[in-house]
């Protein structure tokens, strides 16, 4: 056990809210790694602890919003707030933001606020880093300022699989039988025409799931009434020939990639991925993806009927995310730097 610090993050403890599901794997990580780790919602819940703290913040709070709750009570001499990094968070009037239909040009003049006040905090000598999915910064002018100044505050990470622990994530391997469903697709389909992921669901999903026969598992709010467990959600990908792994137009415009990619890939299962962010992590040689919305149907179409052209992509990428893919590997590296940057 860890003693010096205990790990504390904040929000997101309702399991109907999207970011619940990094959060609660994120307190799984921590606890396997042996860190004493606590979980609010609130900032008015947190209770006092003699070791000095690690706050792990998004938007609901954030950081600027710990900081300033009860100045010097809370945040006290020693602790480290270590901020979500997004383009877009759920504070102030973030939420009212809108990229429209091209978020490339968007982001072009964009001011990303959630980064403007990460270094605002560090020019005010806040003890805080940052740490995001890893996503390219030097395309958009803001975003690249700020990453480029501040680069030894960030940590760019993998925005992992949710769903497995350690144990089942080293058991992982590829299914290659057994299948109930042509397309199976559990996630939440969000927001509104130019702001969520509903544009990419019509380019990429819709196609495949109307126009050729297949029988489909589509599951989760926007699909159904309600969320789907992880047992469900497991037991979906695990049945489905092809598991679509859709990106929202943001995601792309960043040549980022979700946590979908790693979940269907450590479930042992295979789809074609809709972002050159993948690039980010692996070789032209290692995965198949097209931002083509017909090229991505005719690949998938494609490896639908060869199912044995799946084995060697899920195999090269299962055996990255045993090793360093994951939020254990990110999280051991991380709480390990910032320790050590302390002393």
């Amino acid at each position: 056990m860890h003693n010096e610090f205990t790990i504390t993050l904040l929000g997101y403890t309702k399991s109907t809210h999207t970011n619940y599901w990094p959060w609660i794997a994120f307190y799984r990580v921590f606890q396997h790694l042996g860190y004493t780790t606590e979980w609010y919602h609130s900032l008015d819940e947190i209770k006092s602890v003699r070791q000095k703290r690690i706050y792990i913040c998004w938007g609901a709070p954030d950081s600027t919003q710990l900081k300033s709750y009860k100045e010097g009570i809370l945040v006290r001499p020693g602790d480290i707030i270590i901020q979500k990094l997004t383009s877009i968070n759920a504070v102030d009037g973030d939420r009212n933001i809108n990229w429209g239909d091209n978020p490339k040009e968007f982001y072009k003049n964009f001011d990303w606020p959630p980064y403007q006040r990460f270094e605002t905090m560090v020019d005010q000598g806040v003890n805080i880093y940052a740490f995001g999915c890893k996503t390219r910064y030097d395309i958009y002018p803001e975003k690249r300022r700020i990453c480029e100044k501040l680069k030894d505050r960030i940590f760019w990470i993998p925005w992992g699989s949710c769903l497995y622990d350690w144990g089942q994530l080293q058991k992982a391997k590829p299914i290659m039988s057994g299948f109930k469903y042509d397309l199976g697709f559990v996630g939440m389909k969000w927001g509104v025409e130019g702001r969520g992921n509903v544009d990419s669901i019509f380019n990429y999903l819709n196609p495949l799931a109307n126009n050729y026969g297949f029988k489909c598992a589509l599951k989760g709010k926007g699909f159904t009434r309600r969320h789907v467990s992880e047992r469900v959600h497991k037991k979906i990908l695990q049945k489905s020939r092809l598991c679509p792994i859709i990106n929202a137009p943001s995601w792309r415009a960043e040549k980022g990639i979700q946590d979908r990619f790693w979940t269907v890939f450590s479930t042992g299962r295979f789809w074609v991925t809709d972002t050159a962010g993948v690039l980010e992590f692996y070789n032209e040689n290692e995965v198949v993806w097209s931002e083509d919305p017909q090229e991505y149907v005719d690949l998938s179409l494609f490896y639908h009927k060869h199912l044995d052209k799946q084995l060697p992509f899920i195999e090269k990428i299962l055996k990255r995310i045993k090793t360093e893919y994951n939020y254990f590997h990110s999280w051991d590296t991380i709480i390990k730097t910032l320790i050590k940057d302390q002393k």
